[in-house]
């Protein structure tokens, strides 16, 4: 049996041994979702930025609810084929989507024909379990209501959709505040108010995964790369893509069966201490929706 050429294992065949058991030490819960609350915007909450019609209040809440919505949808899906694969079966559709199984190997670096990455535990790099692990950490922040969010900031550059400010070493805790610029608040012309929604959602995943991983703007193919993550949410729930960010997360070879390059994800090298800002840029008029067959439930 293979997987987009790639052979898997015996291990997922009828007629395999018994199936091993997912390690599951580290693996975060899903907490229970504080709905967001104006108070987390302050003076800004109602107000209309840039002369939108709705208030940033309302805005904030719906783009929060819908980036939940999309971390709960794309880490239920791993959790139940990760049970599904432990179990014995094969690390394909129906248990995976088509989308899902081709981000985690051609995306992120996770070799999903190999038993071993979906038995690990969540602090093996490039194995399922972490990425639950770094999407759930990134789910749980948001879901806390204890992001500060800002209508506008002074550091916000024209293309910019939103920043945080860091710190470079990622020693000590920064404030948990994402800093939105006006392309979060206007729709562009020629983008539907539907498109922009869903990219004001992948926004506040990027800027959250900046806050708990302390992830680096930075090129790369691994869960660790807040691009790859926001935008790996993004492709599992058919939600529009900007094609610009092949560049960020790139395709990547490492689970071909030639391949014997390794990776780890991660913060990448030692950077300088003081403070970084990190930001989102979208291109919406670009945006495109990958297709494919969803997972099935049973």
């Amino acid at each position: 049996m293979t997987y987009r050429g790639y052979p898997l294992s015996a291990t997922f065949g009828q007629s395999a041994p018994a199936a091993p058991s997912c390690n599951n030490r580290g693996v975060p819960a899903l907490d229970t979702i504080t709905p967001f609350t104006t108070n987390r915007a302050g003076k800004c909450a109602s107000s209309h930025p840039f002369s939108v019609t709705d208030t940033a209040g309302d805005i904030i809440k719906k783009a929060v609810a819908r980036a939940i919505q999309m971390l709960d949808n794309t880490i239920g899906e791993l959790v139940n084929a990760r049970n599904g694969v432990c179990a014995g079966q094969p690390p394909a559709w129906p248990l995976l989507g088509d989308v899902t199984a081709d981000w985690l190997a051609n995306r992120l670096g996770v070799c999903i024909d190999d038993i071993r990455v979906w038995t690990a535990g969540a602090f093996v790099n490039r194995s399922v379990a972490e990425v639950i692990r770094r999407l759930t950490r990134v789910r749980n922040l948001i879901a806390s209501n204890g992001i500060t969010y800002v209508c506008n900031g002074p550091e916000c550059r024209p293309d910019w959709w939103a920043y945080v400010k860091t710190y470079a070493n990622c020693v000590g805790t920064p404030a948990s505040i994402i800093r939105l610029c006006r392309n979060f608040w206007v729709v562009a012309s020629g983008v539907s108010a539907t498109d922009h929604a869903e990219f004001q959602a992948q926004t506040i995943i990027h800027e959250a995964s900046h806050l708990y991983h302390c992830t680096a703007d930075a090129r790369g193919s691994s869960i660790g790369v807040a691009e790859c993550l926001a935008q790996f949410v993004a492709a599992t729930n058919g939600s529009p893509i900007d094609p610009a960010f092949t560049t960020s997360c790139a395709v990547t070879t490492r689970c071909a069966p030639a391949t014997g390059a390794s990776g780890t994800s991660g913060f990448g090298a030692a950077v300088p201490a003081g403070a970084r800002i990190l930001s989102t840029v979208f291109r919406p008029q670009n945006a495109i929706r990958l297709k494919g067959r969803p997972a099935m439930r049973r």
